[in-house]
């Protein structure tokens, strides 16, 4: 801890610059928030703020019900550089049945970095659109 902001985690990444985590930087900052709700953009916007203290492009965000402010991630990554990943007490249920920690982590990178839910999203819309049955009309007798 230092006199102007409280870490939860701090976390260093050792060894060869292989794959996403190579774009993190060496050091990153979690946050962990037990709230009754999903976090507000005020908490994301202050963990921005401790991650710009520290000079890290990369934070993990972990909140039991997630964030109430998924597009503010978004910008940002595009205004400013950073990736905050958000994980839910879902998420880490999963990766204690079994799931790969690692590979959940570019996941949520990637969805972030990329924007790949507008993508995901779209894809879903225009899916459930094609699944819908077309409607046939009778002859009346």
């Amino acid at each position: 801890m230092t006199k102007s902001t409280e870490f939860d985690l701090v976390c260093s990444i050792d060894g060869a610059e292989l794959d996403f985590r190579s774009e993190f930087g060496r050091y990153f900052v979690c946050e962990c928030k037990d709230l009754k709700n999903r976090a507000n953009v005020t908490a994301i916007l202050k963990f921005c703020s401790v991650l710009d203290s520290v000079g890290s492009r990369f934070g993990i965000f972990i909140s039991k019900f997630g964030i109430a402010a998924e597009d503010e991630i978004r910008k940002l990554y595009q205004r400013r550089g950073i990736v905050v990943v958000v994980l839910e007490l879902a998420d880490l249920e999963s990766v204690a049945r079994g799931e790969n920690f690692i590979n959940l982590l570019r996941h949520k990178y990637e969805k972030v970095r990329l924007d790949l839910r507008k993508r995901t999203e779209a894809k879903r819309t225009r899916l459930k659109a094609s699944a819908k049955p077309k409607h046939t009309s009778k002859p009346t007798p």
